[in-house]
Formats: structure tokens, sequence, C-alpha cells
């Protein structure tokens, strides 16, 4: 039992937890080794934290996830189920303006939207607000590298992305009914991140789009978008099509207004 209000209204607390290790120091500076064996699945944190010096947090943290149901915990088990996974983390700062650290994690199975997806791995650094992520996954129907730079200062995130999208294949994904497979190298170098006030430029190229028997190949397509207080346009091209949008709106909207 906990005190009303400790738990968020988000988290959702195991039926059954049973917690065993060591915990030496304080909340502001501390050494665990903790193990958790729950009805949500098992996890383990080997983690050291020093706060005293505010802004120059330090901290060093490896941890495991078994088959834990990350969904229930978070209360989104209809999208979210259940994760294998270990990673790590070192850094000083906990402000994603200024803090710099270094994370690694690999995915050995996590389940979204109704898919099991398997062999994600990821590495990282962050460096006043500068977050640098590769990513590699080789999952059975979802094969990918990608290289992606975001800024987090700005009202808007900043984030530039290279993408090498080997195969997709969206029907096992559960993001269509109808067996659709997809190959494509996609390019973004975007100012500001909000799809509401988006400005950059995304390029799409070497595009395979599959279905059944037919097969459509798309050579390049480019997406440039500008935004500001008064007004947005929206520049799209391809070898087949030409548009342009511009005036007040909302890109989220665009495609219901179509």
């Amino acid at each position: 039992m906990v005190p009303s209000g400790t738990i968020p209204p988000d988290i959702s607390l195991p039926e059954s937890i049973q917690l065993k290790g060591s915990f030496r120091g304080t909340a502001s500076v501390f050494n665990t080794d903790l193990n958790l064996n729950s009805s949500y699945g098992s996890a383990n944190a080997v983690a050291t934290y020093n706060s005293q010096i505010k802004g120059r947090e330090k901290y060093k943290a490896d941890f495991r996830l078994n088959n834990f149901h990350v969904g229930r915990l978070i209360k989104q088990d209809s999208v979210i189920g259940r994760v294998t996974m270990a990673g790590n983390v070192v850094g000083t700062g906990i402000d994603p303006n200024t803090m710099n650290a270094a994370f690694a994690a690999r995915v050995v199975r996590a389940h979204y939207n109704g898919y099991g997806y398997s062999n994600l791995n990821l590495k990282g650094n962050a460096r006043n607000g500068d977050i640098v992520t590769t990513a590699q996954m080789n999952d059975p129907n979802l094969v990918f590298d990608a290289d992606v730079v975001a800024n987090l200062s700005g009202k808007y995130p900043a984030v530039r992305l290279s993408l090498e999208l080997d195969s997709a294949n969206l029907k096992p994904l559960n993001f269509l009914k109808d067996d659709v497979r997809f190959h494509g190298s996609l390019e973004a170098d975007l100012a500001t991140a909000d799809p509401d006030y988006l400005n950059g430029t995304i390029t799409l190229a070497n595009a395979i789009v599959s279905s059944g028997d037919e097969r459509y190949q798309i050579d390049s397509l480019s997406v440039v978008s500008t935004a500001n207080a008064d007004s947005s346009t929206l520049k799209l091209k391809s070898e087949v099509l030409t548009a342009n949008i511009s005036g007040q709106y909302k890109l989220t909207q665009v495609g219901y207004a179509m």
C-alpha cells in the first residue's frame, strides 16, 4: 500500500510484486541493484545516482525487462504489450536542453498493435539539446537502418532523418488489411517538426510498393513545407504529380479536407 496520490493516474501497479536486492543511500544519492518479479513480468536495474549539484546530476544505469507488460503499467494495453529488452545509460544532467548522456538498448521483442516486433538496436547520445540516434531493425516483416538527429531546445523540435527501409510488410504489422509491401529511402530535414507548423523538406527515393502481383515504382517524391504565423505552403513533386497548397490550414487536417 502507498499513500493516496503517490502513484500517477496513468500508472497501474501489478497485482503481485516481489522486490529483492539492495539500496544504499538516500533519494538524492544512492546505489542500487534491484530485481523485480511481478504479475506483469520481471525487471532488473543496477544504478547509481547523485543529484547533489542541481543541473549536474550524475547517473549510470543498466536495466533489463523480461516479458514485462509495459502496456498494463502505463494503461495502454490495448496497443502496447509485453517487452523484453536490455539497455544502459550514463550521463550528467536531467534537463533535455543541457544534459550530456550516452545510451544504448537492444529490444529482443516488443508487442505493439497486435504484432511482436523483434531485433531492434538503438544507440545514441544527448549533448546540450542535440540528440543523435542510430537504429537498426531486423524483424521478419520490418528491416531498416535509420540515423536521427533531433534538437529539443526550441519551441518545436528540429529533426534530421535518414532512413533506409529495406522492407516493410504492412499486413502482418496490422497497418493494412491487404498484402502491401514497401521499400525505399527517406531523407528529412525539418527545422520545425510539428505537423501543424512544419518547416522543411522530405524526400522519398527509389520507392517500391507491391500489392499481390502489382508493383509500383516511385523514383523520387519531394515535399517542401513552410509555415509561419500568417500562412503555410506545401509543395509536392514527383515524376507523375505536382501539387501546391497555400493558405491558413493545419497539415493534420488537409487529408480530411481533400
